[in-house]
């Protein structure tokens, strides 16, 4: 947001910076939810202290079964 503020001068965007704290609540986040499934795998993964191809795999069983 800084850098677009920065590089255009938006007024919008200065606004938005001004008062952060309450404009963030605004904002949703969106992801694709097969993504959200990826990260959450992988963060079970890490946590059961599965190594990297390990944590590949268990993704890839999730993904695709």
């Amino acid at each position: 947001m800084r850098k677009h503020f920065e590089e255009t001068g938006s007024e919008v965007a200065g606004a938005l910076l001004d008062d952060w704290e309450a404009a963030l609540p605004r904002f949703t986040e969106v992801m694709p939810r097969d993504y959200a499934k990826v990260l959450a795998v992988q963060a079970e993964a890490e946590a059961e202290g599965l190594d990297a191809d390990a944590a590949a795999n268990r993704v890839m069983e999730v993904l695709y079964g």
